[in-house]
């Protein structure tokens, strides 16, 4: 038992899980103080803007990421990087046309007003996470 203790392995398992415990800690402690800046509807809002943003990012990664990392050339890496780079690009501008064409229809059926300044910036979410995924 005391081998176990005190290896690298034991160590770098202590190291992953107090990482991932303490970034899930982090916004239950800051909760309270996030729901005392802002009300349930600006929650709300925030809740449609990260569903559209996550729902079109699917599209974008297109599960080339994957195919990157076991990629058994640095070139063919660096040409599934481009691939992904430029379909973030092209998704992005493209659910820009489809959300300035469908803003009046998104904002009647959930009744949110305050959500069309924030439609917009959509398609940007949309294409940091997509490069972000790329590059990672």
């Amino acid at each position: 038992m005391k081998g176990l203790l005190g290896s690298k392995f034991f160590k770098n398992i202590v190291v992953l899980v107090s990482g991932t415990s303490s970034a899930q800690l982090l916004p239950i402690l800051l909760s309270p103080v996030v729901a005392r800046l802002y009300d349930e509807y600006d929650f709300g809002v925030h809740t449609l803007f990260m569903t559209f943003a996550g729902l079109i990012a699917v599209l974008v990664v297109s599960h080339y990421v994957h195919a990157i990392v076991v990629a058994a050339k640095d070139k063919s890496a660096e040409h599934l990087f481009r691939l992904t780079s430029a379909n973030s690009i092209l998704i992005a501008a493209l659910s820009f046309l489809a959300l300035v064409i469908l803003k009046p229809f998104i904002l009647s059926t959930f009744n949110s007003e305050d959500l069309g300044y924030w439609l917009y910036l959509v398609p940007l979410g949309v294409l940091f996470q997509g490069l972000y995924v790329s590059a990672s």
